[in-house]
Parts: C-alpha cells; structure tokens; sequence
C-alpha cells in the first residue's frame, strides 16, 4: 500500500478541495433568483470563500495556496496513485469528521467574508455604473450628426475628380464649423467644388484653402525658429528621452485612434504653446490644424503622463507619383502601378542576387493589404507576388522583379521597403566594398549631421538629419485610401528652401550620411514620405538588411552625372 510521494495530509487537502467545490455549488443554486445583485456571483466564489475558513479552522501549518483550492479529484495527481480503498475512504470520514466539529467556527468565519464581500459587491457596482455613464455619451444623436458632417464631401463620390486635394479636414475652429482644404496647387474647380458641397453644413461655415507650395516661405520662416530655438536649448538627458519615447510608442495607438487630426508623435526640448515659449521636455503632437477640433472629437491632449504635450502642425504623404512621364536625373524606376527611385544597390548572401532597395508603397498596387501593424519578427511572410520592375518607368524595360515588401512596423521600427531582385542583364557599377551602415549611437540630432540623397525627381539634394519621430501617420489622400502609422523613423531637414531635398516621385530614394566633401558615405535609410514642414520621412533599413543577408555597396551616385543602370 502506498501512495506515491503524498501523504495523508495531502489526500485531506484534496477531500477538502472537493468538499468546497460541492457546497459552493449547491449555495450557488439555492441563491440562484433569490438575489437581487447583476447575476449569481460564480461556484468559485463561494468555494473560495468556504475553503478559506477551513483552511483557517483545520491547518495548523500555512493554508495551501489558492490554485491548490481549486484542483479537482478527477484529473488531479491521485488518478495515476495506488492507494487502499478502505484508507481512502478512512480519510474522507476522518476528514468530514473533523469538519463537523468544527462547523460553527466555519460558518461563522464564512458568514463574515460574505459580509465584508457583499459590501465589497455593491462598491463594485458602484463604480460600474459610474463607468457605464461616463462611457455612454450623454448626446449621443447629436454626436452622430457630428460624425455625419465629416462624410458631407466623401459621399457625394466626385472628390475623387480633383487631384490637386491632398486632405481636408472638418470640425470647429473657435467654436464655429470649419472645413480646412490643402491643395497641391491653385485649382479654382476645387475651391468651388467644396463651395457648393458645403450646404449639407451651417451657413456660417468657413471654408479655408491651405496653398501647399504657396507657403513656402511662411513655413519654412516658422520651421527655422522653431530649430533656432531648440538648438539653443539644453538637450535633453538620455534617461528623459527614453522616458518620453516610451511614453509615446506607448500611448500611440490611443491617440491615432482618437484624434483624427494627429499626422506624428515626437519629443522636444521646448514647449512653444500660443507662442510662449517654455524651455522643457515635452511630447510632440504633429497636427493638421493646431485649433481646428474634427466634428464629433475633442481637444489635443495638453499631458501625456508627467509631461506636457506641445501641438505643431505638419501634414505628411508617400513621395510616389501615378503615371510619371518625366525622366529625370538619377534612377527612375516603377511598377504598373507607380513611379519612383532607386535606392541603395545591394547583395544578398542569402540567396545570391544582385537588385536593389526601394519604397513598397511604389511597387504594391495596394499596400493595405500587406501592412503590419506591429510585427515583432519577420515571421509574416513578406515574399511579394514578382511584380515587374521597369527603367525609366514609363519605358515598359523590365530590370527585375520584386522580391521582398517590408510595409509597417517589424521589430518596433516602421518599414517601406521592397527589395528588387535584377534582371542578370542589368549592368550596374559597383565597388568590390560594402558600405557600414550608420550606426545609431553615431548620431546626432542638433542639425549637424548632413545627409545626401539623389532621387529621380529632385536629382542630387542635401539635408541635415533633425530627429527621430515616435510616430508618424502617412498616407495617400486620407479621404480615398487609408492612413499608415510608421514607428521610430528619422525626420530629415531640407538645407535650402528653394531646393527640396524630397519631392513626390522620390519615394524609394536611398539616404546618406555624408561630409562636406561626399567622400564619406553610410547608408541610413529610405526616404518615402514628405511633410510640408520641409521634413523628409526616412525609413530605419539596418534590422531588414540584417535580417535578409543584404549588403549595400558602393557607386558612382555621387560622383558623376551617369544613371546607375544601364539596360543592354
């Protein structure tokens, strides 16, 4: 007779467990209509509850731990345990026995929990109704008409015709209805287009027309004080930032989710507020419209945790173009869909060929479908259906095939990256060394750090690396296609106003670190995205590169005017 590596005391424990099981449900059903609570509470409560007197009453060593309460006989240890019958059943009297005698105590102990729990139940209930009243929106008919307005334009399905809007937005502006329209260019049928479709609103609805290329100079006057300012302030200590940037990554779904006008999440060292300016670390919110509230939302947040938020306005989109017919400097490639750049030449390792870097977003018909939203490894797959590479992009030359699309968050860091396996009759120039790829403790986000970059629009063009941005919100025209939201991506100033260092058509171009005298190169990543502030969104590439066994390697981009391909 034994058994196994339990004794006595064991066995009881397990009676016991079962004995609180039966009662906590046989108390449940007698209580079951008789309560005027939400619902019976659960078996588990009040076995809970039992067991806890008994191990109070019974043990005299600690009582077992709560888990152990809840094991049952069937499929506990003793299935697989030789035991004598009539000892089994010797304990289970001695057992019961013992609970016997000490039932009064038990009662009363079990009585006085359910007491203190009913209370804790109606304190419960207390605090649920609270919730459920501040949850349930207290008009919620007139914030559904609110949320109406901001389809007013949508639905009439002829937005689609004007290709000059970039985005609009709709909302209250100093408590009166507003609509904010940005336009690529002058378009007199777009201004009366959404002219006429306002009668779905109030009559005293004020409709703004934003002149992307005509404020220029307005912008770029407002940009470099801010960089003025922020280069005179203390930097922030490496211990804050990390504080700050957690917070961020942290609370950016929350409020892309909740704020429709929010393009980007960073941090800075000062605070300007209505043009106060405060020398502090704070939270960035990159806006459409600093005063502009979207119909049915409410204010920008002023704190984000202990820190405040500082709103700056900033509108962002993919540098691709439809239907490019222009040839210009630099390597202009494309897909059926799209046209952009080339950017850096690599090999792979891993499976040997030789092609080169670009934008997904210039290559995919429709990047939605392959979007991550938050991938911690490359376990999705990512192997694109070969679409067809031409250069220049309107020739209809094929020079290779796409091999890999790395569009969304992967390892924490945003990615539009498609990786373009050549053609073997493509001729590129290369040197036999690979280039190191700019290592992050290297840099510096104070404006001394210059990048270089050649695209197939804007051809050679210099900047200055400003920071790197929490978040960013990119998308097509918001109102035909959705947004994407890009994790920890380098935010690149333009170095002269009058010479963009992006334009749309740019997309896929590969970045630099670089000196005064470009004989010092190290790849940093791949611009895809262009904000009005004269800022470039650039695309982190050393976890990819890692991850498919690229090496990026050396050529003639910088040194003369030559195309980087040449189709035999």
């Amino acid at each position: 007779m034994r058994l196994g590596s339990f004794d006595k005391q064991t066995l009881k424990e397990e009676i016991l467990t079962k004995f609180t099981l039966d009662v906590g449900n046989e108390i449940a059903r007698k209580l079951k209509g008789q309560r005027k609570m939400f619902s019976a509470p659960p078996t588990g409560f009040y076995a809970r509850i039992i067991g806890k007197a008994i191990q109070y009453h019974m043990f005299e060593r600690s009582p077992m731990p709560v888990e152990h309460l809840f094991c049952c006989i069937e499929g506990s240890a003793f299935t697989d345990v030789e035991f004598n019958e009539i000892l089994f059943k010797d304990v289970i009297d001695e057992t019961l026995e013992q609970v016997l005698l000490k039932l009064e105590n038990i009662v009363k102990s079990s009585l006085k929990m359910c007491g203190k729990t009913e209370q804790d139940f109606e304190n419960t209930c207390a605090v649920l109704e609270d919730c459920k009243r501040l949850c349930q929106p207290s008009y919620l008919t007139e914030l559904v008409q609110e949320w109406e307005k901001r389809e007013i334009f949508k639905a009439s399905g002829e937005i689609k015709d004007y290709s000059s809007v970039v985005k609009y937005i709709l909302g209250r502006k100093n408590d009166q209805p507003c609509v904010k329209v940005f336009l690529r260019n002058d378009d007199e049928n777009a201004k009366s287009f959404f002219k006429e479709q306002r009668n779905g609103l109030s009559q005293d609805t004020q409709i703004e027309f934003v002149l992307l290329e005509g404020n220029r100079k307005k912008t770029w006057e407002a940009v470099m004080k801010i960089k003025r300012i922020e280069r005179e302030a203390p930097n922030i200590p490496r211990k804050t930032r990390d504080e700050l940037e957690e917070i961020a990554n942290r609370e950016a779904d929350k409020i892309y989710g909740k704020y429709s006008n929010v393009v980007g999440i960073g941090v800075s060292n000062i605070h300007i507020g209505n043009d106060n300016v405060k020398i502090t670390p704070c939270i960035v919110l990159y806006c459409l419209d600093k005063t502009l509230v979207p119909f049915g939302e409410t204010p920008l947040p002023s704190h984000m945790g202990k820190y405040l938020c500082d709103t700056r306005e900033k509108i962002v989109m993919f540098g691709s173009c439809e239907s490019c017919l222009n040839v210009n400097p630099g390597c202009d490639i494309g897909s059926h869909f799209f046209a952009g750049s080339a950017g850096f030449l690599v090999n792979s390792s891993n499976c040997p060929f030789t092609g080169f870097l670009t934008a997904a977003h210039v290559v995919v018909k429709d990047v939605s479908s392959i979007y991550e939203e938050n991938s911690p490894n490359f376990i999705v797959n990512t192997y694109n259906q070969q679409e067809d590479i031409m250069h220049p992009s309107n020739s209809g030359k094929k020079i290779g095939v796409v091999h890999n699309c790395i569009f969304g968050n992967y390892c924490s860091n945003g990615s539009d990256v498609a990786i373009v396996r050549m053609s073997s009759d493509v001729k590129t120039t290369e040197a036999p060394e690979p280039l190191t790829i700019a290592d992050k403790a290297s840099l510096q986000f104070d404006g001394s750090m210059k990048v270089i970059k050649r695209g197939n629009v804007t051809g050679e063009t210099t900047g200055f690396l400003e920071r790197t941005l929490s978040s960013i919100r990119v998308g097509f025209r918001q109102e035909s296609t959705p947004s994407f939201i890009f994790m920890n991506c380098y935010s690149i100033l333009d170095e002269d106003p009058e010479n963009p260092f992006f334009k749309i058509g740019d997309s896929g171009s590969g970045v630099f670190i670089t000196n005064d005298s470009k004989r010092f190169l190290a790849p940093l990543g791949i611009a895809f995205a262009r904000g009005d502030d004269f800022s470039t969104i650039v695309c982190k590439i050393k976890h990819i590169t890692d991850q498919f066994k690229l090496s990026i390697y050396q050529n003639q981009t910088f040194a003369n005017e030559e195309e980087l391909m040449d189709i035999t």
